[in-house]
């Protein structure tokens, strides 16, 4: 496809008929009355026909201020050598205008094309149309009329007007140098205005210049200050690092249980008679399950301990036939601090809770040895160990006592801790004393 060097339309719009678009909007603008104070009136001489003379301003009769210094003339033709007529047209742009009143008069006009002068004075404007009136004259007869009006105009060029009283002014007859002025004057307002409203920008833009400025030096000085305190924000990341450490340590220790404490706190407790075989820590919540002679005493003296708390059975406490004694399961909640060794009331306690006794004894038989009593081999750390069995011989010096196991080592758990078994071992058996022989028996 070849390119169009010459072709100037851009999307439907002529870029070359631009400026001449602009001119158009700009004269129909000024028309309007808002922009009246754009087209400042310069003082005309007037020549009448009837020959007077008077200052007027502008095109218009109205009389210039006093002491104004016209520097254009204008002569006034005389009725009867002009031809007026009235058009009805739409409201068009200056150029477009000029074509059809043009189009008219070779249309309408009794002069040939080539010896008619005229001009034309818009006098009503609305949004769809605009009338206006057309004044027609012969040149020669213009020529023998100015010839007649010399002495009065000296050497200035003249402006042709007609009607002195709404005048309309001739084209191409002495109007375009003041026109060109109006020109010069109209731009040169626009100009100031331009200024002034570059001033008035500039007097907005400087206190939003002046902000930004400070803005960007205040951040050039907190980089600065940032560069120096960097030291000392690593030291107090680092502290504050510290002590999120040490806290959340302290909140993990305010939590967990000293298993090692605990374990031997409950061995403490626990009567003689009484075998664990289960022994559950989840967090604070404590699960105990085994034998005893008498496990509501044993749940009591539980409660008494002044670091246990809501302690109770969640199942039945039943009885064993083949041993005789009770199976219990108790729950218990560790209160906010550690659990602490049972004190003098606390024994005290145990004791009147019914706790079997620590040794007993029987009279031995005259003559005889004292049988040993059998030793119960330790329970194993197994989830249910069925208590020792075997019961003290008749005739013993002294009966096994049962110890609890020792515990085993705390392990702190997060969540649910591992069920610790500690099961009671029995201690061996003291050695027998044996009877001292007779004589009779030695022989």
């Amino acid at each position: 496809m070849a390119l169009e060097l010459r072709n100037t339309s851009l999307f439907g719009l002529d870029l070359g008929n631009l400026w001449g678009g602009f001119r158009s909007g700009w004269s129909q603008a000024l028309r309007w009355p808002i922009f009246a104070w754009l087209s400042p009136s310069e003082p005309v001489r007037v020549l009448l026909p009837d020959g007077s003379e008077r200052v007027v301003a502008g095109t218009s009769a109205k009389p210039a201020s006093r002491g104004a210094r016209p520097r254009a003339v204008a002569v006034v033709l005389p009725d009867e050598l002009v031809l007026v007529r009235e058009l009805t047209l739409p409201a068009l742009a200056d150029d477009d205008l000029r074509q059809a009143i043009e189009l008219d008069i070779a249309a309408s006009s009794p002069f040939p094309p080539d010896q008619v002068a005229w001009g034309w004075q818009i006098d009503a404007l609305d949004d769809t149309s605009l009338k206006c009136r057309v004044a027609l004259a012969a040149p020669a007869h213009i020529d023998a009329y100015l010839a007649e009006q010399r002495p009065r105009l000296s050497k200035a060029v003249p402006e042709l007007w007609a009607e002195a009283q709404a005048p309309i002014v001739f084209q191409g007859y002495g109007e375009a140098p003041r026109r060109k002025r109006l020109s010069t004057r109209r731009w040169a307002i626009v100009g100031m205005l331009l200024l002034v409203a570059l001033l008035a920008v500039a007097l907005a833009a400087t206190p939003l210049l002046q902000l930004r400025e400070r803005v960007f030096d205040a951040r050039a000085r907190f980089e600065t200050l940032l560069a120096e305190a960097g030291p000392a924000v690593k030291g107090r990341d680092s502290l504050v690092r510290a002590n999120e450490r040490a806290r959340a340590i302290q909140e993990r220790s305010r939590h967990n249980v000293d298993l090692a404490k605990l374990l031997d706190t409950v061995t403490r407790l626990l009567p003689d008679d009484v075998y664990l075989s289960r022994f559950e820590i989840q967090g604070r919540q404590v699960r105990i399950a085994g034998f005893a002679n008498n496990a509501s005493a044993l749940m009591e003296k539980l409660g008494a301990h002044g670091e246990f708390r809501e302690v109770r059975a969640p199942s039945a406490i039943t009885r064993q036939a083949s041993s005789g004694k009770e199976s219990f399961t108790i729950e218990f909640s560790i209160a906010g601090g550690e659990p602490a060794a049972p004190g003098a009331g606390e024994a005290d306690a145990a004791a009147s809770a019914g706790a079997a006794p620590i040794s007993s004894s029987a009279p031995a038989a005259p003559g005889a040895a004292a049988a040993p009593a059998p030793a119960s081999a330790s329970a194993p750390s197994t989830a249910t160990t069925p208590p020792p069995g075997s019961a003290p011989t008749a005739g013993a010096t002294t009966s096994p006592r049962a110890v609890p196991a020792a515990s085993s080592p705390a392990t702190p758990s997060s969540a649910t801790s591992t069920p610790a078994t500690s099961t009671p071992a029995v201690a061996p058996p003291p050695p027998a004393s044996a009877a001292k022989p007779s004589d009779g028996q030695r022989r």
